[in-house]
């Protein structure tokens, strides 16, 4: 990597720690809203103005009722479009609906399969925290395995399955900080909101927990978070999985666990260290099968505080930063 390469990432890499400062359009990003591909799914597109991009990346929302207009992923994408990425950015309904729905895969397929076609090249995929689950999972489908350059997850979840039983053994135990109260109370209003329909919640604690999600990790205070769950989900008894066979169906077919073998290109796995939602152990074992399989010595795993769910850490330790610049460096062109 030359030098105006690191001074581009750099630049990126500062950009992205701006949130939420920054938030809002970039007058050096094109914003193309709601593009239909194939089936028609609905895609955002941000492009760098007055230059052809450089490559190609597809960007995977995570589970909030925002989808695609989530604003961390908003901010993330117009950075990097700045930085002369193209990002297409599909809606994913069931991770928009906060369900496990199987057809998402199909639609960020059609994504990946849409951005490989019309370029500049083949398309990295970056997958936030459920949505990074479902980019490794489409990265391995021997019918799309070809497209993907790289695929970038930041938190992905190994087992949907472990990661209930993560949720029903800690709800008993008192969280270790504030930062994994915070985490808790969101697992708890994901569920909540995910069940709402099973609790019957009125229309006065689905409007709560709806504009709650949408702004929880960029726009709400800690006061705030913990008001709307006591007020509404703190007595609920939530069921962390349910045992029909529908849903145990889907719990599989979203877990990367064991179903990453056909993947052909490399992979870089950054994870909170402290991250409750999803604990970095999941990418620690998902590091471990990747390393196993042919060609495993491509793969980078990075368990970090330096992106943290809401805040950067503000003096990041010298060896964590260079290793995310080399997890981040094949979003910006270079493999």
């Amino acid at each position: 990597m030359g030098p105006a390469d690191l001074l581009r990432l750099a630049a990126f890499i500062a950009r992205v720690a701006r949130f939420p400062h920054g938030l809002g359009p970039d007058p050096s990003v094109v914003e193309r809203r709601d593009a239909r591909i194939a089936d028609g799914v609905a895609c955002d597109e941000y492009l760098p103005c007055g230059q052809k991009p450089r490559c190609a990346a597809v960007l995977v929302h995570g589970m909030t009722p925002n989808g695609k207009a989530e604003p961390r992923l908003e901010h993330f994408a117009r950075a990097a479009a700045r930085a002369g990425v193209r990002c297409l950015v599909p809606h994913l309904a069931g991770l928009a609906d906060c369900r496990w729905d199987p057809a998402d895969l199909e639609d960020l397929a059609d994504a990946v399969r849409s951005a490989a076609e019309t370029g500049p090249g083949r398309p990295g995929l970056v997958g936030f925290s459920y949505g990074a689950s479902h980019a490794l999972l489409v990265a391995a489908r021997p019918d799309v395995a070809s497209l993907p350059r790289f695929v970038l997850a930041f938190g992905p979840c190994r087992s949907i399955r472990e990661l209930h039983e993560h949720y029903r053994t800690a709800w008993t135990k008192a969280p270790a900080s504030d930062a994994e109260r915070d985490d808790r109370i969101y697992a708890r209003l994901v569920l909540a909101w995910r069940h709402r329909e099973t609790l019957r919640l009125p229309a006065a604690a689905r409007e709560a927990l709806d504009d709650l999600l949408r702004r929880y990790c960029h726009a709400a205070t800690m006061a705030e978070k913990q008001a709307v769950h006591d007020r509404y989900v703190r007595d609920l008894e939530l069921p962390p999985a349910e045992g029909d066979d529908a849903t145990q169906a889907a719990f599989a077919a979203l877990s990367p666990a064991g179903r990453l073998s056909a993947l052909r290109c490399p992979v870089s796995l950054v994870h909170d260290r402290h991250d409750f939602v999803v604990p970095s152990g999941h990418s620690e074992a998902l590091f471990e099968e990747l390393h196993g399989l042919p060609g495993g010595e491509r793969h980078r795993l990075l368990p970090t505080t330096l992106l943290q769910r809401r805040e950067t850490t503000a003096i990041p330790p010298v060896g964590e930063l260079l290793r995310l610049f080399g997890a981040l460096a094949p979003l910006l062109g270079r493999d």
